[in-house]
Order: C-alpha cells, then sequence, then structure tokens
C-alpha cells in the first residue's frame, strides 16, 4: 500500500448495518437518520485516505482487522485486503463486536 486512497468496499453485513441504524433512528427523527447515516459512510470514505487511524483492538482475534470509533461511539470495523478498504461491520457501542464478527 502507498500513501494512495484505498477502494471503498461494504459488505452486505455493513450495508444491513446502515439500514437497521437508519431505520432505528428515523423512527423518532427522519432528517437525523439521514445525517447518521451520511456521516457513517462519510467516516468509512475518510478511512480510505487514512486506514491506519483505526486500530487493532487486542478484543478481536482476526488478523489484520481494524476499529474506528465514529461520532456518537459507532464502531466501524475493517479491514485492508490489497487496494481495498472492506467495512465489514458498523455498529454502536454498546453492541458486542466480537460475537458479531
Amino acid at each position: 500500500m502507498n500513501n494512495q486512497k484505498l477502494n471503498l468496499v461494504i459488505s452486505e453485513r455493513a450495508k444491513q448495518d446502515l439500514i437497521e441504524i437508519a431505520d432505528f433512528i428515523a423512527k423518532d427523527n427522519l432528517k437525523t437518520a439521514i445525517a447518521v447515516v451520511d456521516l457513517l459512510r462519510h467516516y468509512c470514505e475518510t478511512l480510505t485516505l487514512f486506514p491506519n487511524i483505526g486500530t487493532q483492538n487486542s478484543l478481536i482475534h482476526i488478523e489484520g482487522v481494524r476499529v474506528f470509533i465514529a461520532k456518537w461511539k459507532y464502531v466501524i470495523v475493517y479491514k485492508i485486503v490489497d487496494d481495498d478498504l472492506v467495512i465489514l461491520k458498523i455498529s454502536n457501542h454498546y453492541q458486542d463486536i466480537c460475537n458479531l464478527l
């Protein structure tokens, strides 16, 4: 990897996570739901430029998997594969990430 922007790949699981996050928030406020999902997608794009800002978490025992804590304590779990940054999971920090992977 050579300081170039990585390709963003959002796994089907992470896409479903975004839908569930939006649905949950939209029950109270649709505008906020859209804003939160947009911001989470922005964080994912940012990770393609700065993939090492996430940390390797000792609780996740999968080699190469990194964790980025986003605003409102959302957790973006990802892995770098060749020239791709693959988003594996997006969840609220209250969920047990280890059991979700």
